[in-house]
């Protein structure tokens, strides 16, 4: 039996380190840890360029009225870090996906509270050394970045959504290694926002999100962006949150879907032609979703998210593989009463990390073991060890960088899925 040597490190996250072993996804996945803010902290996005170089961003919550920073955590592959990070808003920050071209050059998106009290996009960038903040091209406008791809330092694409709710615009800006670009997108719709974006050259692009109660996917073909058809199965309640593309044609779209009164899993599949919605698993009795995923080739990927039961009670993370037949639910850690998987990075078949946050249901982080807390997960093949966690950190940010989306909580980036249905 092997026994893996893992290191200390916690935020929701999952490392599955490589073995040589040859299923599609791990076997095995036991608890770690990362440096976690006492007064409540959440991971929303991940990237990794080995197993051993990944770096996670989220942000922090509590109830002081400081400004609450963002969050930015690596993995060397032994342990989880702090590192600093820019916070330019007045009372929250939040960075909600982040991608690396490599591991001297990534791109951090998300959101701030201005002076003005209004939303304004975030953008910052890894040297290798040091975060930066990265002027927007609409800094003045009441924007939120919700998904970043780059394909190289030269070429990255950062999407998500403009204007007041019930009004909202896509909004895709584009890095051409010297400034940010606006890029003219389809609104099909009266209520039309990005959720993520994956790339695989500079020329070609998906995009996906909703439209009203309807998925959305966008493509770039180097030259514009144009609305794919895709389907959806209930026309009432149904969004793309996450996508991932190997190649022009393969790529995988997650999200979720009101079937009846019970929200269930959504995946749609790119065959180089259409999109066809492809069967999933959904332990949840009330309510399932799917966050993000990512795929290292077409019959290899994991999908994250949560599921809830039909009391209420908890709300549990989920964790799918796509082994090129079938959809298949892994075994994954809840370890409170509210727990949720955000994002999911995967180098190789055997090396994947994902990430959120878990509470035990209270948003009031005076309360000992109260609030959002990280947590982290690590899979392989082989038997793993129990891990201890590591005295917390400290961190704050307001209570309103929270809200509760049907009985569980989530760092301020959900709100957008909340407020849609």
């Amino acid at each position: 039996m092997l026994v893996c040597s893992i290191g200390i490190a916690t935020a929701i996250l999952v490392v599955a380190l490589p073995v040589g072993a040859t299923s599609a996804a791990p076997t095995q996945w036991a608890d770690t840890s990362t440096p976690s803010a006492s007064s409540g902290a959440g991971l929303s996005g991940v990237s990794c360029v080995t197993s051993a170089d990944c770096i996670a961003v989220g942000g922090t919550s509590g109830d002081s009225p400081a400004a609450g920073p963002t969050l930015v955590q690596t993995w060397n592959g032994s342990t989880w870090s702090v590192i600093p990070s820019p916070s330019p808003g007045t009372s929250s920050n939040v960075l909600d996906s982040i991608s690396c071209a490599r591991a001297s050059f990534c791109v951090a998106v998300g959101d701030y509270q201005n002076n003005g009290g209004g939303i304004s996009p975030l953008i910052e960038t890894w040297n290798g050394v040091n975060w930066s903040v990265d002027t927007p091209a609409s800094p003045l406008r009441a924007d939120d970045m919700l998904g970043v791809s780059c394909v190289r330092p030269t070429d990255c694409v950062a999407v998500g959504y403009e204007g007041a709710f019930g009004s909202f615009q896509t909004l895709i800006e584009t890095w051409d290694g010297s400034a940010w670009s606006l890029s003219p997108s389809p609104n099909p719709g009266p209520n039309d926002e990005l959720s993520n974006v994956s790339c695989v050259s500079a020329t070609d692009c998906v995009a996906v999100g909703s439209v009203g109660t309807l998925t959305l996917i966008e493509r770039w073909d180097g030259t514009t962006w144009s609305v794919d058809p895709s389907p959806d199965p209930s026309n009432t309640s149904d969004h793309l949150s996450g996508i991932s593309c190997v190649n022009v044609r393969d790529c995988v779209a997650v999200g979720q879907y009101a079937n009846g009164q019970i929200e269930q899993t959504l995946v749609e599949t790119w065959d180089g032609t259409t999109w066809s919605v492809v069967d999933t698993p959904n332990p949840g009795t009330s309510f399932n979703q799917l966050t993000s995923v990512s795929c290292v080739k077409s019959t290899d990927c994991v999908a994250v998210g949560n599921d809830r039961g039909s009391d209420s009670s908890s709300t549990l993370t989920l964790m799918e593989s796509w082994d090129g037949t079938r959809w298949s639910t892994d075994p994954s850690s809840s370890p409170d009463t509210e727990n949720q998987l955000d994002a999911v990075s995967c180098v190789s078949s055997h090396s994947c990390v994902t990430v959120g946050d878990h509470a035990n249901g209270s948003v009031n982080d005076n309360i000992p073991g109260g609030g959002i807390k990280t947590l982290a997960e690590i899979g392989s093949e082989c038997q793993l060890p129990p891990i201890a966690p590591e005295a917390p950190v400290t961190l704050a940010l307001p209570v309103s960088a929270l809200v509760v989306i049907g009985g569980f909580v989530a760092i301020r980036h959900r709100r957008l899925r909340s407020s849609k249905g």
